[in-house]
């Protein structure tokens, strides 16, 4: 792990469904890379530090998530 994060905000303005998938590992090494990407997937709450929900492997060790929002607000993911 690089220890670097990805962060992307969005503002959820009705009560959604919202699903979240990263696919890396299934796509194979890059090049001269000599390892697979293992990616985690977090929500963050509007408060910047609540983890709502969290993921590691889901498709062997691609990240996915899905998160009921009931209460629209301002959410991170990383």
């Amino acid at each position: 792990m690089d220890g670097e994060a990805d962060v992307y905000s969005f503002v959820v303005s009705t009560p959604s469904l919202l699903s979240f998938e990263v696919t890396s590992y299934r796509n194979g090494v890059h090049r001269a890379d000599d390892d697979y990407f293992d990616p985690v997937l977090e929500l963050i709450a509007a408060d910047g530090v609540t983890v709502l929900e969290s993921n590691d492997d889901a498709y062997f060790r691609d990240s996915a998530l899905s998160y009921q929002v009931t209460t629209p607000a301002r959410t991170s993911c990383a």
